[in-house]
């Protein structure tokens, strides 16, 4: 299987600090939750069609997402292997 995950930029939460410690030192990519942070590809598709449909969805998600990675594994669950990223912190 072969899927799409879309990244974010943390809060800059310096983990640990009590009381709570937010710097954007402490800033970095992160993989986005939810509905929006998963694009699952069809099989059949060859990665340059993979690569090209994930910059269209990241383009509809907005400013906020900053880059994806498209990784293939037998289970989302696995860490499985990247094939191509993009992550773009200074967006």
């Amino acid at each position: 299987m072969k899927y799409t995950e879309f990244y974010k930029l943390s809060t800059g939460y310096k983990a640990g600090s009590i009381p709570p410690i937010f710097d954007v030192k402490y800033i970095k990519p992160i993989p986005a939750v939810g509905s929006d942070s998963i694009m699952y590809h069809d099989g059949r598709y060859c990665i340059e069609t993979i690569i090209n449909k994930s910059y269209e969805r990241l383009a509809k998600l907005g400013k906020h997402y900053i880059g994806f990675k498209i990784i293939e594994s037998n289970s989302i669950l696995n860490k499985g292997r990247t094939l191509y990223s993009n992550i773009n912190p200074m967006i």
